[in-house]
């Protein structure tokens, strides 16, 4: 019995698991002159939370640039048609240091799809206003 319903839901086009690898870079800019640090994560945005792909740990630099990887595999369940993916960067190049979190405009990937890569850079000197301010996200 459980063979038959494993072979209907095929037979309907559904899949029972899929998985895709993501990958994330990119150049954060800092023109702050002072130590800024940051904490990346690539996250796939749940209905109610976040699922976590990847996480870059805390990174502090003097340098006005700073270069960012993630990357990782999500596996996907049955009915689940696209991923939502989203990249948080935590970081305190602000005026007054203030930690902020920077995330990007999400990006649906469907999941037959098994390779995706995106490379946004962000130059938080320019993005003073933007960004909201968090004591801990994660």
């Amino acid at each position: 019995m459980k063979l038959f319903l494993v072979l209907l839901m095929l037979a309907a086009g559904f899949q029972l698991s899929s998985s895709t690898f993501f990958r994330a870079s990119g150049i954060l800019h800092c023109y702050e002159g002072r130590r800024w640090c940051f904490h990346a994560f690539l996250v796939e945005k749940m209905l109610l939370t976040y699922d976590q792909i990847d996480h870059q740990g805390i990174h502090c630099t003097d340098s006005a640039m700073l270069p960012y990887h993630l990357e990782g595999k999500q596996e996907t369940g049955i009915l689940q048609k696209t991923f939502t993916i989203q990249l948080h960067i935590k970081h305190n190049c602000s005026r007054y240091g203030t930690v902020r979190v920077i995330q990007s405009r999400t990006k649906d990937v469907p999941v037959e799809q098994e390779f995706f890569e995106f490379n946004p850079s962000y130059d938080f000197t320019q993005t003073e206003g933007i960004g909201e301010v968090v004591k801990d996200l994660y």
